[in-house]
């Protein structure tokens, strides 16, 4: 990719700003706040954006700093690129509240996408962090970020490009991790809701149980209350039969007493008093007195039985109507005790009816118990996610683990290779460790780059950043961008530096105050763009 011309509008100190840059070496000078960096961050803005932050996040905010306070509708620019042999008009207008970007072939005027990701794919897919930790050094950032280490783990074998530069192995895995334990929240609270429930059912089935037991008992009572009425009843009626049988009837009585002895004795004397007339010689008034006393005793005896038939009469009569009487009772007691059956019978009833509605509730918990018991559907499909996704967290980090030596080959070639010819061979071997840091080997021993001099860090530094950008970059050569990178390096580093500069097949911007750079370059007849602010 080659930055052949830009258009700067207003951005920061600069306005109304064209440059023309070649396709080698751009060494652009000038004083302090001349706008060196202020072009850096511009050639940046216009390749991959520039947003407005808010916040805390908005301390050191680039968009604020460079935003034209006085007229900020012209916060904008254009670049024209050159790349895979075509040209593009880039617009872009950075202003927040009319934000918008223009992407055109030049040579067949297609009107291309920035927020679909055409310009993304045009920079071979690099995001924004991974360039600025890379190609991209600033003078208040020499040295690489710490999420370069991560940009590296999520390349594994260049996973990191998507088209659209948006895929991280190490964020999928975060969102794996995040979204397994969100499922495993989710089951556990589904599950936790279920053991509860399993608790309040055991408790209503315990309660139900004293209530079913209870109403077993009362049926129990009932039956047993009913039974011992029905036993009085067959007793009553028994003991009214025995006693209906030992009852004489009326007439056998009167048969007994038809005849008084007053009756008997009279009608003898009577007879024999007749009879014996002739043979006693009884004067006249004698006997008919004496048949008189005998008459009389009959008529005594006919009348002492008519008394007595009409006394047992009445008696009879008495005991008629007290048994009836007693009969009635007997029949009302009877009544009211059948009546009390029936009583206790709908009693009973209900109570039993109770009891099943009581049965029918503890097989509805027990049923309800056996359901919460197990897992439920929602359960067990969270589970099932909960189980994929460690699944798809395991195999990325089994992809990451069989890739990870041959990106670290990549990387240690590379930087190695490029220490060694910017340090004139003292230094030919770094190494990236565990924790996508950087070691240097140096006769059997292994040290980290702060343990040498600041210059030399700032070499082992660049290395690993120049290696680190051929693997995220993949294909495309994109520029180097440089805003004072170089500014601790003495005469012999600096040249070094920059004949390998003078080699790359890269595009070069680099940002000075100093004309030493220049200088260097003009001695050892190397060739570059000067432009001056």
């Amino acid at each position: 990719m080659i930055i052949k011309r830009i258009d700067i509008r207003k951005f920061g100190v600069l306005q109304s700003c064209q440059e023309n840059f070649s396709d080698g070496l751009n060494i652009i000078y000038g004083e302090n706040e001349a706008g060196k960096s202020t072009m850096q961050q511009f050639l940046k803005g216009m390749l991959f954006g520039l947003e407005k932050k808010r916040g805390k996040a908005s301390e050191g905010d680039p968009y604020q700093k460079y935003e034209p306070w006085d007229a900020p509708s012209f916060y904008s620019g254009s670049m024209v690129f050159e790349t895979g042999g075509r040209e593009f008009l880039l617009e872009r207008n950075f202003y927040s509240k009319e934000k918008t970007s223009r992407l055109l072939n030049v040579q067949d005027f297609e009107e291309l996408s920035v927020e679909h990701g055409d310009l993304q794919m045009l920079l071979g897919g690099i995001s924004k962090a991974a360039y600025e930790n890379t190609y991209f050094i600033s003078q208040d950032r020499l040295l690489p970020g710490k999420d370069l280490g991560a940009l590296l783990a999520d390349e594994k074998n260049n996973f990191s490009r998507t088209g659209d530069g948006s895929f991280q192995l190490s964020a999928a895995v975060r969102t794996l991790q995040d979204r397994r334990k969100r499922y495993e929240k989710q089951r556990k609270i589904l599950q936790t809701e279920r053991e509860e429930r399993f608790r309040q059912l055991e408790t209503e089935e315990a309660v139900l149980m004293r209530d079913y037991e209870s109403v077993k008992i009362k049926i129990q009572e009932k039956k047993e209350e009913r039974k011992r009425i029905e036993y009085r009843i067959e007793s009553f009626r028994k003991e009214n039969i025995k006693s209906a049988g030992g009852i004489v009837p009326p007439g056998d009585e009167n048969e007994k007493r038809a005849w008084n002895p007053w009756i008997i004795f009279g009608v003898v004397c009577f007879l024999l008093n007749h009879l014996l007339k002739g043979t006693l010689h009884l004067p006249g008034a004698v006997f008919f007195i004496l048949q008189a006393i005998f008459a009389g005793m009959v008529v005594f005896g006919i009348v002492r039985v008519f008394q007595q038939k009409k006394a047992e009469e009445l008696r009879e009569i008495q005991e008629r109507s007290s048994t009836e009487q007693k009969e009635e009772q007997q029949e009302a007691e009877i009544n009211r005790m059948y009546e009390s059956v029936k009583m206790i019978q709908g009693a009973l009833a209900a109570i039993e009816e109770e009891g099943r509605d009581r049965e029918l509730s503890l097989e509805n918990i027990r049923e309800q118990k056996k359901e919460q018991s197990t897992a439920g559907a929602e359960e067990l499909e969270l589970l099932r996610k909960e189980e994929a996704v460690c699944l798809a967290e395991e195999i990325l980090k089994k992809l990451s683990a069989d890739f990870q030596a041959d990106r670290d080959d990549f990387l240690n070639e590379q930087m190695s290779e490029i220490i060694s010819q910017i340090t004139k061979g003292k230094y030919d071997d770094i190494r990236i460790n565990e924790k996508h840091g950087i070691e240097v080997v140096s006769e059997f021993q292994t040290r980290k780059p702060e343990a040498y001099s600041q210059a030399t860090m700032q070499q082992m530094y660049f290395a690993y950043r120049m290696a680190a950008g051929r693997l995220l970059a993949g294909e495309e050569k994109l520029p180097l961008m440089f805003d004072e990178a170089f500014a601790g390096y003495d005469r012999q580093r600096l040249l070094a530096v920059l004949q390998w500069l003078a080699r790359q097949e890269q595009q070069v911007f680099l940002f000075t105050c100093r004309e030493l750079e220049a200088d260097i370059l003009r001695e050892n007849q190397i060739k570059f763009q000067e432009i001056r602010l």
